[in-house]
């Protein structure tokens, strides 16, 4: 067997001979017997992405389910009102692509990564996690201790039940999709390592299964653990991440004539009959939550078609983006007392009530991720209160650069 040093060096022909080749290519010849070997192309720039290497459409995609998260939680519920208006039933409906699109977004980003094959990569994404929910969960333990002290049943028992609810993810509501997210996390090296090819065939297994969750067909679950369940968090996390495999033939195929057009033409069609079709069908009916299924994935695929490519959106939609973790863990402590001051009339549809809650959700714990990163990062960037401030505040951004970028 030869060594290393007996094959023959190739060499890159001088500027003039490249001309001779009729392209631009880096030409290797075998100094041996002269035969080209494979050319060393250099690899041709990615046009599909936005300002500083970001994906805009995963920016536009975050910024709106972030949006529509605050809104869903500013409506009322049956856990707070015995009857509520078929509006705001509607309405919650319509909406509830925001959590899959988080999802949907976790995958592509975690497809494109080359650590997502590295068990190793999965203690630096839990990290970005856990952190910023560690903080926000005991910060809801103690104003939730505070205001019922004298119903918890002591010191002890309320210890015990806040370690409880912190392995569960469920020391807020909102929280449960933590849990989605690391079981997704530790199992991204798994999923990593399944055949290219086969990744359709199991995301339609993993469709197959939440359609089947959706529709209760599979066992029955407490409430809990129904929404907890991996079978309605694993399909959008797959679409992402085939949507990250064929990105650039995607770009490709809508940059052809006019055929973004007709595809965000169909999809909005798609979405207004979806829409209409749950205002007239009977509330929370099974034919109802096979159709919230369907707005959810048309919506997602809406949003991803008009806005993937190489067009930048605004800077605001991106700190939207990089602070959605936070805005997530954070917004419900500043729209609950709005909805305890502002007391909702059962049966009635109240768009000021939501509006007010909206704004007081978003805009404090937006103001909140400003605060932060003013008084943490801003001061002295590059320093371990700069990475903390990144760490709670903006996880979702680049490190060690503005979180405007």
């Amino acid at each position: 067997m030869s060594s290393q040093s007996d094959l023959p060096l190739p060499v890159v022909l001088p500027r003039e001979a490249q001309a001779s080749t009729g392209r631009g290519d880096f030409v290797a010849v075998s100094l041996e017997d002269g035969l080209p070997l494979p050319a060393l192309t250099p690899q041709k720039p990615s046009t599909s992405q936005g300002r500083g290497g970001r994906r805009p459409e995963v920016d536009w995609i975050k910024a709106v389910a972030i949006v529509m998260v605050v809104m869903i939680h500013s409506l009322p519920d049956t856990f707070t009102s015995s009857e509520i208006s078929h509006m705001d039933v509607w309405i919650g409906q319509i909406t509830r692509f925001a959590v899959p699109s988080f999802l949907a977004c976790s995958g592509y980003i975690t497809s494109s990564s080359r650590s997502s094959r590295s068990f190793k990569a999965v203690r630096h994404r839990l990290e970005r996690l856990l952190l910023p929910y560690l903080v926000f969960s005991v910060v809801a333990w103690c104003y939730q201790y505070a205001m019922t002290k004298t119903d918890r049943g002591g010191e002890k028992d309320s210890v015990s039940s806040f370690i409880l609810n912190l392995l569960l993810c469920s020391e807020l509501g909102p929280y449960y999709y933590v849990f989605l997210i690391l079981c997704l996390v530790l199992v991204t090296p798994l999923i990593a390592r399944l055949p290219q090819r086969a990744m359709p065939f199991v995301f339609c297994v993993a469709l197959g299964l939440q359609f089947a969750h959706e529709e209760w067909l599979l066992p029955s679950q407490s409430l809990f653990w129904q929404i907890r369940s991996p079978a309605r968090s694993l399909a959008p996390f797959l679409a992402g991440w085939l949507a990250s495999q064929h990105r650039e033939s995607i770009v490709d195929f809508l940059e052809q004539g006019r055929r973004r057009l007709l595809c965000m033409a169909l999809l909005s069609v798609l979405c207004l009959l979806s829409a209409v079709a749950l205002f007239q069908l009977p509330e929370l009916g099974r034919l109802s939550w096979a159709l919230i299924v369907v707005e959810s994935y048309a919506v997602l695929a809406l949003l991803f078609v008009a806005t993937v490519g190489p067009t930048e959106g605004p800077e605001v939609v991106s700190w939207l983006s990089n602070a959605s973790y936070t805005i997530y863990l954070s917004h419900y402590y500043f729209l609950t007392p709005v909805l305890l001051l502002y007391p909702y009339v059962p049966g009635t549809f109240d768009p000021v009530r939501i509006l007010l809650c909206t704004v007081a959700g978003l805009g404090n714990s937006a103001s909140l991720v400003l605060l932060g990163r003013s008084l943490l990062g801003e001061a002295a960037p590059g320093s371990g209160s700069a990475e903390l401030a990144r760490l709670l505040f903006t996880p979702d951004g680049p490190r060690r650069r503005s979180c405007t970028v």
